[in-house]
């Protein structure tokens, strides 16, 4: 009877430990769905039995952008908030970032109409980013150093506000559930006319001709008013490579040209940037 209750007390002592040890490591895993702090089940991951303690709100934690470009991203312009405008069935990148430091980072993140049901789809396009929840939650998909993560998201059809909730972790690394800070914040915003995140109307027109080039390559931009512009050349990775034109742009048409024979070959983005909003082209050095 003696080394019956052993045992059965080592099988449930062993228990407790796989069981804790699944709790405090789940913070460098892939998080459950719904802990969001969206209104569906207001739950965060300070809730979940991962952390202990009270998620604080504070959007200050929290970078949150959208563009129609990845490179638009950079934008402080693109910088979401509760007067940002989308438009029904647009695609729009995503990022978002951890502002504080920790020993890992995570996130979750969700997107509900007003009745509290997904508004839009998302699309994974970063490598530490995964869909959860039924693929109705963004999360990290490993808690490690990384602090910013994007994504895409596909803007409902319909013509209705859309809540964002989302929450952010800045853990210590120390594998236990204390001394975490587990943050919240959300935003809504409503369909309308286009804004920094949608910026494809800032000119009637621009043009890039020819798209493939050597070298020499002619830009034509139609603009309604009389504004400054800023035409850069940014390498595919988002670094800038060339400012090509900062000045004053006419109301009309107004045409220019380049030469960039001394780049590299590789794959371009032309960025024309005025009043804050930016337009994006591509161009190809051959």
């Amino acid at each position: 009877m003696k080394k019956t209750f052993t045992l059965l007390s080592f099988l449930l002592t062993a228990f407790a430990v796989v069981k804790y040890s699944n709790l405090t490591s789940r913070p460098g895993s892939t998080p459950d769905g719904g802990y969001t702090g969206a209104p569906t089940t207001n739950l965060t991951c300070a809730s979940s039995g991962c952390h202990s303690g009270s998620p604080t709100t504070d959007s200050t934690k929290f970078t949150f952008k959208m563009s129609t470009s990845a490179i638009g991203l950079q934008d402080a312009s693109a910088t979401v908030t509760s007067s940002t405008t989308y438009v029904p069935g647009n695609t729009y990148w995503v990022s978002m970032a951890l502002n504080g430091t920790g020993g890992r980072y995570g996130f979750s993140f969700t997107a509900l109409n007003s009745s509290n049901a997904q508004a839009g789809t998302f699309t994974i396009t970063d490598a530490n980013t995964v869909l959860v929840n039924g693929s109705k939650d963004v999360s990290h998909k490993n808690a490690n150093s990384t602090k910013g993560w994007t994504w895409k998201w596909n803007a409902p059809s319909t013509a209705n506000p859309v809540s964002f909730y989302y929450v952010g972790m800045l853990a210590n690394g120390t594998g236990n559930q204390t001394g975490d800070d587990v943050y919240k914040s959300s935003v809504t915003i409503n369909a309308g006319a286009p804004t920094s995140i949608n910026d494809e109307n800032m000119f009637s027109a621009l043009s890039v001709f020819p798209t493939q080039t050597m070298g020499d390559f002619a830009m034509n931009i139609e603009s309604a008013t009389n504004t400054d512009v800023l035409i850069e050349l940014i390498d595919i990775s988002g670094m800038k490579t060339l400012n090509l034109f900062n000045g004053a742009l006419a109301a009309g048409s107004n045409n220019f040209r380049f030469n960039i024979s001394d780049l590299n070959a590789g794959n371009y983005i032309i960025s024309a940037t005025s009043s804050g909003n930016r337009v994006t082209r591509q161009l190809i050095k051959l």
